[in-house]
């Protein structure tokens, strides 16, 4: 699992990973020159002792944010004035060569 958080005034933004399971024979083909790629890990498979659905996890986690900050989530999308000033900020900052690029 992986998760980070980013929290600015009363708003916060949460990027996160969970693994259900995991392929071992896969996993060591892809990190062939580590020991033990498992040795660090650990999955809601081993946790639960099966390997729960992609979508009862989503609901859990959906379900548990809403009671844990006190909001609904809304599954519709963005709002028109937010589709708006997504697409301002990439044309007017994302997309600069001044953002791209970084300090000279």
């Amino acid at each position: 699992m992986g998760s980070a958080q980013r929290r600015r005034g009363g708003t916060f933004l949460q990027h996160g990973s969970v693994l259900l399971g995991v392929d071992e024979d896969r996993l060591r083909t892809l990190f062939p020159t580590t020991a033990d790629p498992l040795a660090t890990l650990t999955t809601l498979e081993v946790a639960l002792g099966h390997r729960p659905k992609f979508d009862d996890v989503a609901a859990a986690l959906a379900a548990g944010f809403e009671r844990e900050h006190g909001l609904e989530l809304r599954p519709e999308g963005l709002s028109a004035d937010e589709a708006a000033t997504v697409d301002r900020l990439v044309r007017d900052k994302y997309a600069s060569d001044a953002w791209l690029m970084g300090p000279a």
